[in-house]
C-alpha cells in the first residue's frame, strides 16, 4: 500500500511513521534456503542466502537496516 493511501495525500509525517505503508514485501525460496525482498524506498530486489550465515556463531539477534540508503538506484538504458 502506497505511502499515505489509507489517511490521505498529506497526512503521514514519513520521518515519523509509515502507519499504514507496505514498508517491505518478501518472497522466500524454502527449498534453496533464500530470501527475496524490496522495500518502500527502493524496489530493487535484495537477496539473502541463508546457507551461508553461521547463526550457530551469532550472538543473539541481529539487527540489519533493510535500505543502505532510503533511495531508489536508477539503472540508464538509452541506447548510443
Amino acid at each position: 500500500m502506497p505511502l499515505g493511501a489509507a489517511e490521505g495525500s498529506g497526512l503521514v509525517d514519513e520521518e515519523v511513521g509509515m502507519r499504514s505503508a507496505t514498508l517491505w514485501t518478501s518472497a522466500v525460496d524454502t527449498k534453496n534456503r533464500v530470501l527475496y525482498y524490496h522495500t518502500q524506498h527502493n524496489r530493487r530486489v535484495r537477496m539473502v542466502d541463508l546457507r551461508k550465515i553461521d547463526f550457530g556463531a551469532l550472538p543473539g539477534i541481529t539487527y540489519l537496516p533493510l535500505d543502505r540508503a532510503k533511495a531508489q538506484d536508477i539503472e540508464e538504458l538509452t541506447l548510443p
